[in-house]
């Protein structure tokens, strides 16, 4: 199931967050098209086909716990991951500057970095698990240089720029007071519904 707005994402990011029994979840923010998956297989020899990006609950938490805080990550050079950049993965993965082959996980599985300028440089990496699907593995970014964006030369097989997609996610319409009511309200429901169905 796709996010159908930005409200559904921040639903799913904050559950991810307070989700204390490490419920397993995924979501999909879209299907793999055919020019993606040509892309990925002629530069890097990853099969993508017929897979989904998607995000997962765990990996989202560890991502705040791993690269949330502020002292920590001044001192790797970074600055601290929000639920905010969290939010702007579809755009990070639907427009990249950069796309390159990272070192294998920990599971040795193949896995995929984006780095994309928004402001400050993003580095989001997801991971090839089963039936070719991009699940979300880690995020963080590094203060902005003016310029443009600085090549990195220690992943192989970076690329030039990919070809601009449009996101998937909306803007809503709803008032700020509204709009956190709403999702109070539906991240209640949700893990709810989690908890009844794991």
């Amino acid at each position: 199931e796709d996010f159908e707005s930005s409200l559904e994402l921040e639903e799913f990011i904050e559950f991810a967050l307070v989700n204390k029994d490490n419920v397993k979840k995924e979501k999909t923010i879209k299907k793999i098209d055919e020019k993606e998956a040509k892309f990925i297989k002629d530069k890097f020899g990853i099969n993508i086909i017929n897979g989904f990006h998607k995000l997962d609950a765990y990996e989202l938490k560890h991502i705040i716990n791993e690269h949330g805080n502020d002292k920590i990550e001044k001192a790797r050079g970074q600055i601290a991951i929000t639920k905010e950049d969290i939010i702007k993965i579809p755009e990070i993965i639907n427009n990249p500057d950069y796309i390159a082959t990272e070192r294998k996980s920990h599971q040795n599985l193949e896995t995929i970095k984006y780095k994309k300028k928004i402001g400050d440089i993003y580095f989001y990496v997801e991971e090839l698990r089963k039936n070719n699907n991009l699940i979300s593995k880690t995020l963080y970014k590094r203060k902005g240089e003016t310029g443009g964006v600085t090549v990195e030369t220690n992943p192989r097989n970076l690329t030039s720029k990919t070809t601009p997609q449009s996101s998937p996610i909306e803007n809503n319409s709803h008032s700020e007071k509204d709009r956190q009511a709403k999702l109070r309200k539906k991240i209640q429901d949700y893990i709810g519904k989690s908890k009844r169905n794991p």
